[in-house]
C-alpha cells in the first residue's frame, strides 16, 4: 500500500536510480572497481568483490521498491546505501581527493569528480526515501498508481537530463565549446573580444 502518488512516485524514481547506476556498473566492473579502489576506504581484497556486491545491493533494493511487501525494507536499504555514498564522498573531499571519480553510476558522462553536492544530493535522496518508508500507508487507486508511476518516471528523467548536462557542462568538446562562443558573438556581437 501506498500512502500517496508521491510515495508511487518516490518508488518509482527509486526504482530507476539505482537499477539503472547498477546496470552502468555491472557493464564495466574493471572501471567500477578502479572508482571504488580510489576511495581508500575498503581493504585491497574487499574492492573486487563490492564491485560486484554493491550493484547486486542496487539491484535488490530497486526490486524491492516494485514489491508491496519489499516496499518498506527497499526504502530503508535505499535511504542506508544513499547515507553511506554520502559519508564515503565526504571522507574523501575531507582528505583532499576530490579529483577522484565517484562511481555513482551516473546517468551521463564517462567521470564525475567528487564534489559537495554529491553529499547533499545523497543525504537528500536518503531524506526522501526515509521519509517513504516510515509514512503511513493507505490504498490507491489503481489510476493513482499509474499517475504516481509516470511521475516517478518523468522526474527521473528530469534528474539524467540534469546530470548529461552538468557532465556536458564540466567537459566541453573544444568543438561544442568554439560552436557555442561563434552563436554568442553572433547573438551579442558586444561580447567578443
Amino acid at each position: 500500500m501506498f500512502v500517496s502518488v508521491m510515495q508511487v512516485a518516490i518508488c518509482a524514481f527509486g526504482t530507476l536510480l539505482f537499477a539503472l547506476a547498477a546496470r552502468r556498473k555491472l557493464r564495466s566492473p574493471e572501471e567500477f572497481g578502479a572508482a571504488l579502489a580510489n576511495y581508500q576506504l575498503l581493504p585491497g581484497g574487499w574492492t573486487g568483490v563490492m564491485a560486484f556486491a554493491l550493484p547486486g545491493a542496487e539491484l535488490l533494493v530497486a526490486s524491492a521498491m516494485l514489491s508491496s511487501p519489499g516496499r518498506t525494507i527497499g526504502l530503508w536499504s535505499a535511504s542506508a546505501l544513499s547515507v553511506t555514498f554520502a559519508v564515503a564522498i565526504a571522507i574523501n573531499i575531507r582528505r583532499g581527493r576530490s579529483d577522484i571519480d565517484c562511481g555513482c553510476g551516473a546517468p551521463a558522462g564517462p567521470r564525475s569528480p567528487l564534489h559537495w553536492g554529491l553529499v547533499i544530493r545523497s543525504l537528500v535522496l536518503a531524506a526522501v526515501f526515509l521519509w517513504c518508508a516510515v509514512a503511513p500507508a493507505r490504498p490507491l487507486s489503481w489510476s493513482a498508481v499509474a499517475v504516481g508511476a509516470l511521475a516517478g518516471v518523468n522526474a527521473y528523467l528530469l534528474y539524467a537530463g540534469y546530470e548529461a548536462v552538468a557532465v556536458i557542462a564540466s567537459h566541453p568538446h573544444p568543438k561544442l565549446s568554439a560552436a557555442m562562443r561563434e552563436l554568442a558573438w553572433r547573438h551579442h556581437p558586444g561580447l567578443h573580444t
